[in-house]
């Protein structure tokens, strides 16, 4: 199993990592709207790396950290890495977050009734927000992150999945 430095985790919050188990369940269901209009199944981004990172526009960690993910995308976009963003929270508030941080990766509608059935089917058992999950290009679910996580923290959290994939590097 693979863990995050001790550094990297927040007093109070935990770096959870999952191998196999009910996530990857959830990775062949999830199916969700997308700001854009579109409907969207994890299967849109095969054979790309994927992050999945579960917000709302109330979580103030939230949107703190969607600043790094802006980035995460644009550094590694061209490695294949996707970051995906799941907004469990109203679709006006959340494409307002979108446009005010300049959000450069997709986001997806989770039903606010369900958020916290749809968390726990990824592992998050608080089902609490922000909340990560690393997938490689199979689907299979690589880590999880629970609660904040900088810059640093994310680059190393893709970096295992981005060893020897070409492309440009900022």
């Amino acid at each position: 199993m693979r863990r995050l430095p001790h550094r990297l985790a927040r007093p109070l919050l935990i770096a959870v990592v999952v191998l196999g188990g009910p996530a990857c369940a959830a990775a062949e269901q999830l199916s969700l709207p997308g700001l854009d209009g579109g409907s969207y199944t994890l299967a849109h981004w095969r054979g790309r790396a994927i992050v999945l990172n579960f917000w709302a526009s109330w979580c103030e960690p939230c949107i703190a950290e969607i600043p790094h993910l802006v980035a995460l995308q644009k550094r590694y976009r061209e490695r294949g890495l996707s970051v995906v963003g799941v907004g469990i929270d109203d679709p006006a508030k959340l494409r307002n977050v979108a446009r005010t941080l300049e959000i450069n990766y997709p986001v997806l509608v989770a039903n606010q009734d369900r958020a916290r059935a749809l968390l726990k089917s990824w592992g998050d058992k608080a089902g609490v927000v922000p909340y990560l999950v690393l997938l490689d290009g199979n689907g299979q679910v690589s880590a999880t992150h629970l609660g904040p996580i900088d810059q640093d923290g994310l680059d190393e959290f893709v970096e295992p999945l981005m060893i020897g994939k070409p492309g440009r590097q900022e």
